[in-house]
C-alpha cells in the first residue's frame, strides 16, 4: 500500500468519526447559540497560552479576510467569552474556557460511549502508528515553518483520551501538517492567499469568472470586486488567461506551475512517512479502513432500521 493510499483514507475516516460526535456537538452548540463562533473559539484555545489576533489565523488560513476573524473574535467577546486589548489581542476568559471545555467533553463523550468496530488491540496499534507519523512530522526539517500542525497539536486528549478521540485528533494533525506543506509551496510565488486560491479553482475547473469565485468562496468574505483584482494579478503574472467566452483559465505556464506547486507540496508531505516501513504502512490503512468501514456500517444499519 502507498502512502497516498493511506492518506486517501483520512478524510473519510474523520467523517465517520464526525458522524458520531457531530449530531451531540451540534445540538450543544446549539443550546449555547454558539455555531457560528465555535471554529473562532476552538482555534483560539488552540494558540494558548499566547493571545489569539487575526493576523495569528492568518497565518494558517491565508485565503479568508483579514475581517471575518476580527467579526468573529469580537462576536465572542461581546458574548464576554473573549477578552479584546488595546493592542488587539484576544484572550479567552473564565466564561470562555467554561463553554470551550463543555463543548469537548460532549465530543469526549459522544466518542467514548460508542462501541469502536476494531479490536482494542488493533486500534492500540493505530493510535500508536499515528503518534509516530504525527511525531516525525513535527521534526522534519521542511517545511521550516510548521505554523498548522504546531497548533493543531495543542488540541492533544493526551493518553487519557478516548480512543477514537486521539484518532480523530491525530488525523487533523495530518490534515494540518499538509496546510504547512501546502502553504511552504505556494508562498515563495508572491501572491495573496485569496488569489492563490482563486488561482486553484481556475485549475480544478470549479470557477470561471470573479462572480462565480465570490459565490463559491463566500465564506471567504472577499468582494467581486477583490476577486477581480486577483484575476489580474493571475493575469499579470501569465498564469491566466481568458478564453473565447470571456472566462478565465489557465495558460500552460499557470499549468505548469500550479502542478509544480501540488508536486512540492506532495515532496513536503510525504517526505516524513519515511518513518513507517512498508508493513506498518499498510497496516495503518488497513486499519483506518476498518475503522471507517465498520462505522459507515453501522450508520447505515441504525438508518435503515430508524
Amino acid at each position: 500500500m502507498q502512502a497516498t493510499d493511506v492518506q486517501a483514507e483520512f478524510g473519510p475516516t474523520s467523517l465517520a468519526l464526525g458522524a458520531v460526535y457531530g449530531p451531540a456537538l451540534q445540538a450543544h452548540l446549539d443550546e449555547l447559540d454558539l455555531r457560528d463562533g465555535w471554529y473562532f473559539l476552538a482555534v483560539a484555545h488552540d494558540f494558548l497560552p499566547n493571545a489569539a489576533t487575526p493576523e495569528q489565523f492568518l497565518l494558517r488560513t491565508p485565503y479568508t479576510a483579514r475581517h471575518r476573524f476580527e467579526e468573529g473574535l469580537d462576536a465572542l467577546a461581546e458574548r464576554g467569552l473573549m477578552e479584546r486589548s488595546a493592542a488587539g489581542e484576544y484572550r479567552i476568559t473564565a466564561r470562555g474556557e467554561e463553554v470551550f471545555g463543555s463543548a469537548m467533553a460532549t465530543v469526549a463523550r459522544a466518542l467514548s460511549e460508542i462501541d469502536l468496530p476494531v479490536a482494542p488491540a488493533r486500534l492500540d496499534r493505530l493510535i500508536g502508528l499515528l503518534d509516530r507519523l504525527v511525531a516525525a512530522c513535527l521534526i522534519a526539517p521542511e517545511p521550516a515553518e510548521k505554523p498548522c500542525i504546531t497548533t493543531n497539536r495543542n488540541s492533544d486528549p493526551g493518553p487519557q483520551g478516548p480512543p477514537a478521540l486521539r484518532v480523530l485528533q491525530y488525523l487533523s494533525d495530518m490534515n494540518s501538517f499538509r496546510d504547512d506543506a501546502h502553504l511552504a509551496a505556494w508562498r515563495p510565488h508572491g501572491t495573496s492567499g485569496h488569489a492563490w486560491e482563486a488561482f486553484t479553482d481556475l485549475w480544478h475547473g470549479e470557477a470561471r469568472s470573479a462572480d462565480e469565485l465570490a459565490e463559491k468562496r463566500a465564506a471567504r468574505r472577499f468582494s467581486v470586486e477583490e476577486y477581480a483584482a486577483a484575476l489580474d494579478d493571475l493575469a499579470a503574472r501569465g498564469w491566466i488567461e481568458q478564453g473565447p467566452d470571456g472566462g478565465w483559465q489557465l495558460t500552460d505556464k499557470g499549468r505548469a506551475l500550479r502542478q509544480t506547486v501540488e508536486d512540492e507540496t506532495d515532496r513536503l508531505y510525504y517526505a516524513p512517512w519515511t518513518v513507517l516501513p512498508e508493513r506498518e504502512l499498510a497496516e495503518l490503512g488497513e486499519s483506518l479502513a476498518a475503522l471507517r468501514k465498520g462505522l459507515e456500517t453501522r450508520r447505515e444499519d441504525a438508518g435503515a432500521s430508524g
